[in-house]
Order: structure tokens, then sequence, then C-alpha cells
């Protein structure tokens, strides 16, 4: 199987997506589980905890399925985006050891762990993002230069750059806007109106921030790329037309509906971000081509990342359906009627 550099790119951010969807939604749920606790609203703290405590390892699958592809299809490129990503990746990956360590604990049962569980999965889930996506900027350039033996980063420019903010409130917003409005699609048939109504209240102007903020990033970085003018505008624009319709579906207490258009913008505007950026790698220093893997590398990698795909999406869909069927059965045997 024959697979040339762009597209090679091009199904690693399609695995990307999937990863970043995912964990925007379980993490998320964490994030809204601690505003819950904090609030006293223990229906909204118990809809996000049966939601949270089967999925958590499933979303870390897709990690590595990210990972293995990057470093198959582009081992050039290791050396230096894997040197400048140390740092934030070590900051990432803590966070996330803090939130696995949650569930460990909890399935210990210590005594002081129902206090501790919401903070640790809150506070872990809401940091655990913003490391991870300096790679945006980082592929774009920012706060790159030559280095001796390869490229340099200045850690202080990367993360205190204007797009490297603009992707961290993305990520905050997707991750609290995309995960109450999943928890809102699940509090219908748990049959809980009123965290239902608050879910979807919640989710409304987190869409928002997310769709602003998205763009912000994404149109002037692009206002000059060579591929403007070409399909990668068009994708712009479903993009916010998408973006749009998430936060009126939301609104319109929709969740459903809202979260597919969430799903569909945020797969528009990545693929947008990633076309406009070809040929490079990381633009003005590697390009795609000069970091490629050999052709049978390329094919075999392509097999086992569709196969991949091909196992954990429907498992992870499959797993959603148990918990939505789960909550059916909770509200089927609690006492008395509280349908939405």
């Amino acid at each position: 199987m024959s697979l040339t550099p762009s597209a090679a790119f091009l199904l690693l951010v399609f695995v990307l997506f999937l990863y970043a969807m995912a964990a925007a939604i379980d993490f998320g749920s964490g994030a809204v589980w601690l505003w819950a606790e904090l609030r006293g609203r223990t229906d909204v703290a118990a809809l996000a905890m049966r939601y949270a405590s089967p999925v958590w390892e499933v979303v870390n699958v897709f990690f590595i399925l990210f990972a293995v592809g990057m470093v198959g299809f582009f081992p050039g490129a290791v050396p230096a985006v894997g040197t400048a990503m140390l740092v934030p990746g070590a900051l990432g990956l803590g966070a996330i050891a803090v939130r696995s360590l949650a569930f460990v604990l909890r399935g210990a049962s210590p005594p002081w762990a129902p206090r501790l569980f919401p903070w640790l999965v809150g506070i872990s889930g809401l940091v655990a993002p913003l490391p991870f996506v300096t790679l945006f900027a980082l592929l774009e350039g920012v706060g790159v230069r030559p280095g001796s033996g390869g490229l340099a980063v200045d850690l202080a420019a990367l993360f205190l750059h204007p797009l490297t903010l603009f992707f961290m409130l993305t990520a905050v917003a997707a991750e609290i806007g995309m995960g109450a409005l999943f928890l809102a699609f699940y509090a219908r048939p748990a049959r809980e109106p009123w965290a239902f109504d608050t879910l979807t209240r919640a989710a409304t102007p987190a869409l928002a921030v997310m769709a602003l903020s998205l763009l912000a990033a994404l149109i002037p970085l692009h206002a000059l790329s060579p591929w403007a003018g070409s399909g990668v505008w068009l994708l712009f624009a479903l993009a916010a037309a998408a973006q749009v319709a998430a936060v009126a579906l939301a609104h319109a207490r929709r969740p459903g509906p809202g979260l597919l258009a969430a799903l569909a913008g945020g797969l528009a505007g990545l693929v947008a971000m990633a076309w406009a950026q070809l040929p490079w790698l990381v633009r003005g220093h590697l390009t795609l081509a000069a970091t490629f893997t050999d052709p049978a590398m390329a094919g075999a990698l392509t097999a086992v990342l569709g196969v991949g795909v091909v196992i954990v999406v429907p498992s992870a869909v499959y797993l959603s359906v148990l918990v939505l069927a789960d909550a059916r059965r909770a509200a089927r045997a609690a006492p008395g009627d509280r349908a939405a």
C-alpha cells in the first residue's frame, strides 16, 4: 500500500481528532464533576461519576495510536519534535497519571477518597490538555529556532505566544462544553430533568467560547497561506457553521445533535489547519517529505492504525451505549417518576 507524506499526515490528524474529542468529553466530565461537588449538585456529580468511571482508560488508547503513528510515519522528526515536546509532554502525562491514580484510589476506597477524588479528577482533567495543545503551535513554528544538531525550542515563547494561549482557551472551553453536553445527553435517559437543564445551560457559553477562540487562532494564522482560496477556506467555513449550530442546539436543549455538530466542527477545523500547513511538518523548518518513513513501513503502519481504529472506535461507542443503558436501568429502579 503506497501512501504519500501528505496523506499520512492527514490520516494522523484524523487519529488525533479521535483522541482530542474523546479526551475533551472525558476530561470535561471530570471538570463538571468538580463544579457539581463545589455547588452541592449531587445529581450532576452522580451523573459525571457514573459516566467517567468506566471510560477513563479507553480514551488513553487513542493517545497511544496517535503517538505510534507520529513516530512511525515521521521518524525523521522525532529528534526535533520529540525534544521540543519533552517538557510539555511530561507535564501532560503527569496530569494524566494523577487522574489515573485518582481512579485507582477510588477503587481502593480509602476513607478520604470521596472528598479528594473530585478534585484530583477535575483539576487534572483541566490541566492535562494544556501542555499537549502546544504541539499545534509548535508545528506552526512558534518558539522554534535552528539549534545545534536540529531544532531548539524556547519554552517561554512557546507557552506565552498568543496562538498557544488561544489553543489552550479552545481546549478548556471544548472540555467544559462537550463534557456538559454529553452529560446532558446522558441525563435524559437517567430521568434527571434538573441536571439536564443545568448542563445544557452550562454547555452553551462554553461552546460559544470554543468557537470564537478556535476561529481567532486559525483564521489569522492562515490568512496568507498558499492554500487560502482552495478547499481549506471551505473547511474553515464548515467548521464555523458547525460550531454555531452546536451553540444553537445546546441553547435549544438538544444535546445529542449539538454534540454531533461540535464534533463535526472540530474535525473540519482540525483538517483545515493541517491542510493549510502542507507540505510542512514544522512550518519553516521541517517538511513532511524530509521526515517521512520508507514506503513499506508506511503501508504496514497504515494497516495497523486502520485495525486499531476499527477496533477501538466501535468499542468506545458500544461502551457509551452500555453507559446509557445503565442510566435507564438506574432510572427505572429509582422510586418515583422523574421523567424529563
